[in-house]
């Protein structure tokens, strides 16, 4: 498919990113994807090494952390964190957090973003 105002081929991500915002906006699903994908631009670099978001379910976000220690200190920022989320989508999505240190649930994650990346 080519852009007639650009003459340069659109990108299948770009045609399915526009595809779902503008039909699937209140989806959990397609929240819990842009998360993922968009983890790294709203977060610090330490929470960003800390931790991943696996889950998202109507406005409960689950956050796997890769230690208990950290999971402890993570407590003090889940307001601040909520709110940067909410302001980073101007939308109020995450209404809870809460954490987890289970590895398979961070490795089904994984597998299901992987598979949607060759998707598209």
């Amino acid at each position: 498919m080519i852009n007639k105002n650009r003459e340069e081929p659109l990108l299948l991500s770009h045609i399915l990113n526009d595809f779902f915002n503008t039909h699937f906006t209140e989806s959990d699903q397609w929240f819990g994807i842009k998360l993922w994908h968009s983890w790294s631009k709203f977060t610090t670099k330490k929470i960003l090494k800390q931790t991943k978001p696996v889950s998202y379910q109507k406005g409960r976000l689950v956050l796997w952390v890769d230690n208990s220690v950290e999971l402890q200190e993570l407590h003090f920022y889940i307001e601040e964190l909520k709110q940067t989320i909410n302001a980073y989508f101007q939308k109020q999505w995450v209404t809870e957090i809460h954490f987890t240190l289970n590895k398979d649930i961070l490795k089904k994650r994984e597998q299901s973003v992987r598979w949607l990346k060759k998707l598209i």
